[in-house]
C-alpha cells in the first residue's frame, strides 16, 4: 500500500523516516474473517469465510444449495432459511419481529430458525454451524 494511503487512513499513527508504524489490531479488518459452516439438505458440509455482509450473501455468492435469497435480503421471502446449531444460538441471537413473522409461514421452522439475510457477518459468528432448512 502506498505510504500516503496509510498516513491518510491512519493519521494518528507515528511516522518516522517514511515508515508508518501500526499496532497489530489496526490491521485486523484486513486479515480476520469469520468462518461460517453450512450443512446442506444433502448433508454436504461447506466452510465459507467473509469479513462483512450478510450470511445470505455469503451463501449465495458461494452457491450453497438451498439458499436462494430471492428477495435480495430484505426479509420478505424466507428462501434463505437456516437452522442454527443449538450450541451456537447465543452467538446469533433471536430473530427480530419481522423475521419471526416470515418464519411463521415456513413449514420447516424450528425454535432455532433464522433468516440468513438478517444475520450480519461479524466476529461473533465465527465458527457457527447453520443447517440449510429448504
Amino acid at each position: 500500500m502506498p505510504q500516503s494511503w496509510c498516513t491518510n487512513r491512519f493519521p494518528d499513527k507515528k511516522e518516522q523516516s517514511g515508515t508508518v508504524y501500526f499496532f497489530v489490531n489496526d490491521l485486523k479488518f484486513l486479515t480476520e474473517m469469520a468462518k461460517i459452516n453450512f450443512i446442506t439438505k444433502a448433508g454436504v458440509e461447506m466452510q465459507l469465510e467473509a469479513a462483512s455482509g450478510s450470511v445470505m450473501e455469503l451463501a449465495v455468492n458461494n452457491s450453497v444449495p438451498g439458499i436462494d435469497g430471492d428477495c435480495g435480503g430484505v426479509c420478505s421471502c424466507a428462501t434463505c432459511h437456516v437452522h442454527v446449531a443449538p450450541e451456537d444460538w447465543a452467538q446469533t441471537g433471536a430473530p427480530g419481529d419481522m423475521e419471526k413473522d416470515m418464519l411463521e409461514f415456513d413449514d420447516n421452522a424450528s425454535e432455532f430458525s433464522r433468516l440468513s439475510c438478517q444475520m450480519s457477518i461479524s466476529d461473533e459468528l465465527d465458527g457457527i454451524t447453520l443447517k440449510v432448512a429448504n
